[in-house]
Order: structure tokens, then C-alpha cells, then sequence
């Protein structure tokens, strides 16, 4: 299984973070830019970053920053395709979870961010943790607005940072009921 790491977001190659690099100081989208300002173009206005916010990570401040983040949990969208895992499992064979494999079973707001849930110790189950009951082979989303995290569910005590695509898996429907 491919994994990847929850790092702390950052401004710098984002769309909307931008510096100014005239020679002349200048009026642009409502705010004075000096030579070297930088600003964000993610909110309705732009926003010009002060001496004290930080340098590359995203500031308190942030538009495009969801506060709770959003949870959602992806289920298998059918009982072949659980079957077919199983099966797969059975027989050792490696795999790494689909987006065409999964559908969004739950959508909520989160009490803990992406570097939370990955730092997290098994001090407690997911279903504590979470607030909401969490089976295996599940994948955990936690969206800050920013980056969303994926997190594929190995027992209720484990958890591992993956590469899926949220935006495929939300497309497919739930076709029967999972317990």
C-alpha cells in the first residue's frame, strides 16, 4: 500500500498566494502593494500578508481554511466489491484502495485535524475518537479546506496517510446497506 505523510500546509504554490514584484509601489484589487509584498487572492477581496503572520505556512486567517475541517467516511459501494477484497486478501495479494471501489457512506464536521488523527497513539478506538462507528477497510477524509487527507482504516486501532481520490469516490452511490 502506497502512504503518504500529513504535512503542515503552506502558501507558497497555492493559486491564490501571490507577491508583488513591481518597482513602484501600486494600488492592485483594492489593497497598496509595496515591491516584495506578498497577499492572498483565495477570499472575495485580496489580503496582504503583515510582518507577523507566518512566512510559508498558511496563516490563522486563511479564506480557503475550513474551521471545524470536514469529516467524511467511504465505504465499499457494493457487496461484490467487499467480496472481491476479501477474496483478494485470502490470497496475500497486495491492493491498494480505489476511488471506483468506494462511496461516501457519512459526511460530518471532525473534532481533530489530519496531523492529529495521524499522530495519533491507540489510547482509545476510532468510533471514540471520531464520534461516529468506523469499520475496517473504511477511508477516513479529513478536509481542512486546504489539502484533504485520506486515511485508510486497518483495525480500530490503526490508521494509515494514503493517496485516493475523494472526488472520483463521492460520484458513485451507495448500492445496499452495509453493517
Amino acid at each position: 500500500m502506497i502512504k503518504k505523510k500529513v504535512y503542515k500546509p503552506r502558501c507558497l504554490g497555492r493559486e491564490c498566494y501571490h507577491t508583488y514584484n513591481g518597482l513602484v509601489p501600486q494600488k492592485i484589487k483594492g489593497i497598496f502593494l509595496k515591491p516584495g509584498c506578498r497577499y492572498c487572492a483565495g477570499g472575495k477581496r485580496p489580503r496582504q500578508f503583515k510582518g507577523r503572520d507566518p512566512k510559508t505556512y498558511v496563516p490563522s486567517w486563511c479564506p480557503l481554511q475550513k474551521s471545524p475541517p470536514i469529516l467524511r467516511i467511504y465505504h465499499y459501494k457494493n457487496s461484490q466489491t467487499a467480496l472481491l477484497r476479501l477474496l483478494l486478501d485470502r490470497d496475500n495479494v497486495k491492493h491498494n484502495p480505489s476511488e471506483y471501489e468506494y462511496a461516501m457512506r457519512y459526511e460530518g464536521i471532525s473534532k481533530l485535524t489530519a496531523w492529529e488523527l495521524e499522530s495519533w497513539e491507540s489510547s482509545g478506538t476510532l468510533e471514540q475518537l471520531l464520534g461516529t462507528p468506523v469499520m475496517a477497510e473504511e477511508i477516513i477524509e479529513i478536509d481542512d479546506g486546504l489539502t484533504p487527507y485520506f486515511f485508510y482504516v486497518q483495525d480500530t486501532y490503526t490508521v494509515w496517510c494514503i493517496l485516493f481520490d475523494g472526488e472520483k469516490a463521492r460520484q458513485n452511490k451507495l448500492e445496499d446497506a452495509h453493517e
